[in-house]
């Protein structure tokens, strides 16, 4: 029996990945609109992977491709630096899990391979396999607890988020139930002294029962009056020849030793009459395969396909036009593990809380679009919400560099763009520099669809998109004198502070500098000069244009800062002197 569910899961394993990876290179990747598919078939696609796969040959891809999978793929640096906690619980379940499952679950292939001494009841393995277990349930306590705490930041979570916490949970608890009803069983007593124990005399075996009962936690029939002294000698005499060599003390089991003494006697026994080891032992073996059949199926799959995404992104990088690019598109749907932390740093997650469309938020975007994807053309409230969600997202990029599994999520909204445009379902507001901006910059929106797509929608806002129109914000005008520089664009989706060098080698960037480069530049729309000059950033300032290069809108926002600078430096008695030198020509 137990080797038909193995073998079952297999299959399922088996005929599982083989699903998802063929999906990879065949599956239509469109969102809104079937005119967005692009038409790249899988054979097509599977050229460019083995043109670039190829490329491993040469060692620096190589080295590459080895790199990205450990410091993005196993360390989780992007996790690091973005979130410690959630970093820290991604260690726990990754080491806990990874060290049972090489450790015990495949103990013939690698443990006693690898370690002529391994025997599963011997330190330090006796010990590992319960350290292993608890590193897990830490983990998973804390990934419980994370969800519960940042509902209200827009991580949502949904039965296959809490189905693989649960699934790890049972395999883990089981085992350790399993380890506790064996150590209190006096059925596994007798039957291992009966098979490696090689104990005749009755007496012997009592004395080593007192014994065992005593201090290793078995629970003894009639064991509650008190012991002989030199019967626990002899019991101990009797271990240490014939017991010591292949079983460590069972304290050392910190999990299902505290588990067994906390039962009581009278319970193990009923425990051990009820059959619990069996009970617990399929109820741990069925559980470990079930895992292995959902795995494809599930989320957990992430743990093959975000390795494969920066394998992908590595060997194909941008040369690989549309083929490669819908290999990208499809793996970021199986790669992505629902974290959240793209909806955390969301520009225009506020719109959630306002509009109350989950579609708003870049994890719920594309966990919807990834359940529809390849399916019929959405319609009706489904479209209705998804095409908002798109619509409102401003390409500030913020999803796409917080992203742990490395998905170019801007560019999956941008196609998504282009979807709606091509399609002829775009929404008025999608031509506004809040929604249309940088979407012709990608593969996704051709710009002969352009022309009529403007057609069909003039006269419906031209006062937004008259671009002699400027709506003035707060006492003084931006346009004076800082509008040459673009900041009435700006609307403030943070962008150049999430890639600012200088506030991410910064504890705390709110106290040491003041202002963020936004807020500088939101400053100076209200019309706060002497509040952006004073901002320790702006004289911490690299100069190093980052967040100028990756603004959506175009602000100068570096150029801003050197001209916020002079300004401030002229009004100086230093620089006063200097400008009315160079003014007369008397400078030095």
């Amino acid at each position: 029996m137990d080797t038909l569910i193995l073998y079952l899961s297999l299959a399922l394993f088996t005929l599982g990945c083989m699903h998802r990876v063929s999906a990879w290179f065949t599956r239509d990747v469109w969102y809104l609109s079937r005119s967005g598919s692009g038409g790249v078939g899988p054979l097509a696609r599977l050229k460019v992977f083995a043109k670039g796969a190829m490329g491993l040959g040469r060692g620096r891809v190589l080295v590459q491709v080895a790199w990205q999978c450990l410091a993005h793929g196993v360390m989780q640096v992007q996790v690091l630096k973005s979130n410690r906690f959630r970093w820290f619980m991604h260690m726990l379940i990754f080491a806990g899990f990874m060290g049972l499952t090489l450790m015990h679950a495949f103990e013939e292939t690698i443990s006693e391979r690898f370690f002529p001494d391994y025997y599963a009841t011997l330190n330090p393995y006796f010990f590992l396999r319960d350290a292993f277990g608890l590193l897990v349930l830490a983990g998973l306590a804390m990934a419980v607890a994370r969800r519960v705490m940042m509902r209200r930041k827009g991580l949502f979570s949904n039965g296959m988020d809490y189905g693989a916490i649960g699934i790890l949970a049972v395999i883990v608890l089981s085992g350790m139930f399993l380890e506790a009803v064996k150590i209190s069983s006096h059925t596994v007593f007798e039957n291992m002294v009966d098979e490696f124990g090689m104990i005749e005399d009755e007496k012997d075996v009592a004395a080593l029962e007192a014994y065992w009962g005593h201090e290793f936690g078995v629970a003894i029939p009639g064991a509650g009056k008190a012991l002989d002294p030199s019967l626990l000698e002899q019991g101990q005499a009797i271990h240490e020849e014939s017991c010591m060599s292949c079983h460590a003390d069972s304290r050392w089991a910190v999990a299902g030793y505290p588990l067994a003494t906390g039962l009581g006697t009278e319970t193990a026994l009923r425990l051990d009459r009820a059959g619990a080891v069996t009970f617990f032992w399929w109820v741990h073996y069925v559980s470990c395969f079930l895992f292995l059949a959902w795995l494809p199926y599930g989320k957990m799959f992430h743990m093959f396909s975000t390795p494969m995404g920066l394998i992908v992104n590595s060997v194909t990088g941008k040369k690989g036009g549309k083929e490669a690019l819908a290999i990208r598109r499809s793996l970021a749907l199986d790669a992505c593990t629902r974290c959240g932390t793209c909806s955390q740093y969301c520009s225009v997650r506020p719109a959630y809380e306002i509009t109350g469309n989950p579609l708003v938020l870049p994890s719920e975007k594309l966990s919807f679009f990834k359940s529809r994807a390849g399916q019929k053309e959405l319609s009706g409230d489904d479209f209705s919400r998804a095409r908002q969600g798109v619509t409102l997202c401003t390409d500030c990029g913020n999803c796409a560099r917080v992203c742990t599994a490395g998905i170019d999520l801007r560019n999956l909204w941008q196609h998504m763009k282009g979807d709606l445009l091509q399609s002829g379902k775009s929404d008025p507001m999608f031509l506004s520099p809040l929604a249309f901006g940088s979407c012709l910059e990608g593969d996704g929106v051709d710009s002969d669809q352009l022309a009529p797509a403007m057609k069909r929608l003039s006269g419906r806002f031209d006062d937004l998109s008259d671009p002699s129109r400027v709506i003035h914000v707060g006492q003084e005008p931006a346009t004076q004198p800082f509008a040459s520089f673009g900041i009435d664009a700006c609307f403030q989706c943070g962008g150049c502070s999430s890639v600012c060098p200088v506030a991410e080698a910064v504890d705390d960037p709110q106290q040491s500098l003041g202002l963020l480069p936004h807020q500088v530049v939101q400053a100076l729309k209200l019309g706060e000069v002497e509040m952006a000059e004073g901002a320790p950033m702006l004289w911490n300032c690299l100069t190093c244009y980052v967040c100028q290069e990756s603004c959506p809108q175009g602000v100068l926002v570096t150029d801003l800062f050197y001209e916020l600078k002079n300004r401030a430096y002229r009004r100086t008695g230093e620089g006063r002197r200097l400008a009315s030198g160079h003014r007369t020509g008397s400078g030095r």
